[in-house]
């Protein structure tokens, strides 16, 4: 397939079934392009391996402590800012997924609906319930040309840790659609491509994100080896949207384009390890206020390595770069180093853990600031899962959260405990 990145959310979700440390999703794309196509080709490949079957069905609960939901600092006045000296709650998530999965000849359809309600406990103005999907046609036309279509919807809440409107739910919902084609033009050589339609729409005033829409296009070459390795190299092409007026006084444009040059490597360096690495440049301007244009160099990799049958372990480095405006800076280049150990244990019992660490130094001043901002976040998470049967998955994790930042507002700790079960049909 052709290598879109599908957006998604930048901001780390509340949602305790869906826990992602915030400095991972957004390295994961630039500049707000949200979630990547290598997230909603998981969903897709998450769903073909749980079940055989052409319609199948999942409900599950989620139970989550939570003891700074609002990710507050520690010198905070609580009482002020929520009303209530209170900075924990207990978050519960009923969910039930309703997935169709067909194959017709050559042609592969997916439907991934999710019905979703998520309580606070003693915070219930961010009680929500969504209706999400993925729908995915995998199609293909002869031996040379296949491609994607594809659809999603996603309703979630965000986290706090630069939200800081604490009475309004930081609820965001973003639409996409896309199409892909991979065309061999010979044996090794393929010519891809595809297009792109993204939105979102954030809540309240929190210019930093935004509510925008964009419009990508995108073409480029890959070599496929006869060992199955490739390399592919794309240009990218977007012309992005915010849902307001030009803002004189914060510099603050409605418009925007976007282009990345980016080149990828996928290589299987022996049979139980794979590494894929990526280079490339991006440059955004703004129609209207240059001060706020950024471009520089962008790149990453990841090595997945599985000394046994039962272990395996991902380690990754990505450097990026990240639009973020507000009044003291317009973008913020991150670095972020990840681990991730899995460990089955039995048939059974899966051990697994995801530590993190991300350097965040935000750059683009639009004025005097005495100090730019720089954040050094660490997170970690540990999971055990149990399967007594075929359909049934119970598990308990807990995380832990800490921003150090020379700017006081924006340091928090952060502990949780959670406990989750779900049933397939």
């Amino acid at each position: 397939m052709s290598e879109v990145r599908h957006p998604v959310r930048r901001t780390r979700a509340i949602r305790a079934h869906a826990w992602i440390p915030k400095g991972w999703r957004l390295c994961c794309v630039h500049a707000r392009t949200g979630v990547t196509f290598a997230l909603l080709a998981g969903i897709v490949h998450a769903a073909r391996a749980q079940s055989t079957d052409v319609l199948s069905a999942t409900v599950g609960v989620d139970m989550k402590y939570d003891d700074n939901l609002f990710l507050l600092a520690p010198d905070a006045n609580t009482d002020a800012l929520l009303g209530t000296s209170k900075r924990s709650s207990l978050v519960s998530t009923e969910q039930a997924d309703l997935v169709f999965d067909k194959t017709y000849s050559l042609q592969h359809f997916l439907i991934d609906a999710t019905a979703l309600h998520e309580s606070f406990q003693d915070f219930h103005f961010l009680d929500f319930s969504a209706l999400n999907y993925v729908a995915q046609w995998d199609w293909q036309l002869g031996s040379r040309l296949r491609g994607d279509i594809g659809a999603s919807r996603q309703e979630d809440l965000g986290d706090y840790s630069d939200f800081q409107q604490y009475n309004v739910p930081n609820l965001e919902t973003t639409n996409e659609r896309h199409f892909d084609f991979d065309f061999a033009g010979t044996t090794h050589w393929h010519l891809v491509g595809g297009l792109q339609r993204y939105m979102l729409d954030n809540p309240g005033e929190f210019t930093s994100v935004g509510t925008f829409s964009e419009n990508s296009a995108q073409i480029g070459v890959k070599y496929l080896s006869s060992a199955g390795n490739q390399v592919t190299a794309m240009f990218r092409n977007t012309v992005g949207n915010f849902d307001r007026d030009i803002q004189v006084d914060a510099l603050l444009d409605n418009h925007y384009i976007q282009q990345q040059e980016k080149i990828t490597a996928d290589y299987r360096l022996t049979g139980n390890t794979t590494m894929q690495g990526w280079v490339g440049y991006t440059n955004r301007r703004y129609s209207t206020f240059a001060v706020r244009n950024f471009s520089g160099p962008i790149g990453g990799v990841t090595l997945d390595w599985k000394p046994t049958p039962k272990s395996e372990v991902e380690v990754s480095f990505v450097h990026d770069l990240i639009d973020y405006e507000d009044d003291s800076n317009s973008y913020y280049g991150t670095n972020v180093l990840r681990i991730k150990p899995i460990w089955r244990a039995t048939p059974k019992v899966t051990v697994s853990a995801n530590v993190e660490l991300a350097y965040n130094s935000f750059r683009g001043a639009v004025q005097d600031t005495p100090a730019l901002r720089t954040d050094k976040v660490f997170s970690t998470e540990l999971k055990v899962e149990y399967q007594p049967t075929k359909s049934t998955v119970v598990g308990l994790y807990v995380q832990w959260r800490k921003r150090d930042s020379n700017t006081d507002i924006y340091r928090y700790d952060d502990n949780a405990i959670g406990f989750t079960a779900k049933y397939t049909f």
